[in-house]
């Protein structure tokens, strides 16, 4: 269900798609799930739960790894993010006029921002950046991160994803 989700959007996926995706009849969907907007939600959660492990993880490694692990972590979500990102999708989509969506997208956005951090200061710690700069950095690498998500999901092309990865390598070259 969650690739029809992240393919189609919340509007776009019918009842139809789902039944047909999850092989149920309508009342054992609506028994087991709720409604189409409970479903969603329930994939939702999940799908930023899911991610937000991983990032947890490759941040937790990246130890004393230096600007390596910094390197590798950016690498993982450019791998990941070709595909775009249910969560920056949702977020587009709905905007603010789901009050559950967004304090998801808040939470996604504040665990990412709390993951990069951990990686630029293992990577700059060399370099003592002091609070501010490492901060500034982190807000930079957030926002990339979400209009790299952005822009795959609205069509850019290979050079221009590529493009987007070889400005943030020569970003973090000079951390």
């Amino acid at each position: 269900m969650t690739a029809l989700f992240w393919e189609k959007g919340y509007e776009a996926t019918s009842m139809a798609d789902i039944l047909k995706a999850s092989g149920l009849n309508k009342s054992s969907l609506y028994n087991s799930f709720g409604s189409k907007k409970d479903l969603f939600r329930r994939i939702l959660d999940r799908y930023v739960e899911t991610r937000m492990e991983g990032f947890a993880q490759m941040a937790e490694a990246s130890g004393a790894a230096g600007k390596g692990a910094l390197r590798a972590f950016l690498e993982a979500v450019f791998a990941f993010g070709r595909a775009g990102c249910l969560a920056v999708n949702t977020t587009t989509e709905l905007g603010t006029s789901d009050a559950a969506v967004s304090n998801v997208a808040r939470i996604y956005r504040t665990r990412i921002r709390a993951a990069l951090r951990i990686v630029i200061e293992a990577a700059t710690a060399h370099a003592n950046p002091g609070a501010e700069l490492t901060e500034a950095r982190t807000e930079m690498l957030l926002g990339f991160l979400l209009g790299y998500a952005m822009s795959a999901r609205t069509g850019a092309d290979e050079a221009e994803m590529t493009g987007f990865t070889a400005a943030a390598y020569t970003i973090i070259e000079d951390w």
